[in-house]
């Protein structure tokens, strides 16, 4: 099997020795257990259900990165259009995530569908969903879904925590499956039939006989299928694309919020407890084994 190779980098965009020094997270070596709980999630959870393998790592600076790495860049900055999963010149994808609160959930979520559409057009035909059909009084039939696997399920409410990492939930290929079973449509179990999108979340498709782009977006506790019309690529990916179209109301690219959601929300609050509790054993088990090699040199 082909290794797929993602490297976390913190970076700044007016200076790149500046991302050797560049503070990500609340506290030193935030970035080195984002990228230690999203390679258990990657190995653990996302390989064997969707068939990648994968290595995550983390490079001081994108110019310390080995070739053939897919960067996720960590940004201290707003960089207006920049969230998200892009393409460079060669066609390789890359990421821009911001940090915040949050922002580990935003880079599992980047990490995740990069390994699943590692270019950002995959286009799944099945059937149009049942909730878009009872939403608009309409069924357009057999449409093409691009392949998110987290958006629709992407609300810090279905997320879970890896060694007090918060980090994304996402849907398998039954997601696509044209009609109910006993299946498993999301990892965490929220998602219960196929093409459905839980509060927070969005699906995004192509219709082939018009050439149009929809949204099932459920938002803020409304659900409504937004028609985004006919949309260019200009050499972008789709995802790209996408990204850039999904926004609140004031215009706000909905992926930014990721990364920023506050302290007190329920999943986050208890992703950082545990964190603290997995830090203190973790410093318990160093003390001891520290003093296990000291007492070995004294002999």
């Amino acid at each position: 099997m082909f290794v797929q190779q993602i490297a976390l980098i913190p970076f700044d965009p007016q200076d790149e020795e500046a991302g050797r020094a560049t503070p990500v997270g609340n506290e030193a070596g935030d970035i080195e257990k984002v990228a230690a709980a999203i390679q258990k999630q990657v190995s653990r959870d996302f390989a064997p259900i969707w068939e990648v393998s994968a290595t995550v790592d983390v490079f001081p600076s994108l110019s310390d990165k080995p070739l053939g790495y897919w960067p996720i860049l960590i940004v201290n900055r707003d960089i207006p259009g920049a969230a998200g999963v892009h393409q460079d010149e060669h066609g390789q994808p890359y990421a821009v995530v911001e940090v915040g609160p949050s922002w580990s959930l935003t880079a599992s979520h980047e990490a995740l569908e990069m390994l699943a559409d590692p270019f950002g057009s995959r286009l799944v035909p099945a059937r149009f969903p049942e909730r878009a059909k009872e939403l608009i009084g309409e069924d357009h039939g057999w449409v093409e879904f691009l392949a998110e696997t987290c958006d629709p399920p992407e609300s810090a409410e279905f997320a879970y925590s890896v060694d007090g990492i918060l980090v994304s939930d996402f849907y398998t290929p039954h997601y696509f499956d044209s009609s109910k079973s006993s299946a498993r449509y999301s990892f965490g179990g929220h998602i219960e039939e196929p093409r459905q999108v839980l509060q927070g979340g969005y699906l995004s498709w192509h219709n082939p006989v018009n050439d149009e782009w929809y949204q099932l977006r459920y938002f803020d506790n409304k659900e409504h299928v937004e028609e985004l019309g006919k949309l260019n690529r200009n050499g972008q990916s789709w995802r790209s694309v996408i990204d850039a179209a999904t926004t609140d109301l004031n215009g706000v690219p909905h992926l930014s919020k990721l990364s920023h959601l506050p302290e007190r929300t329920p999943k986050l609050k208890d992703a950082i407890a545990r964190k603290a509790a997995v830090q203190a054993a973790s410093k318990r088990r160093a003390t001891v084994l520290r003093e296990q090699i000291l007492a070995q040199a004294d002999r």
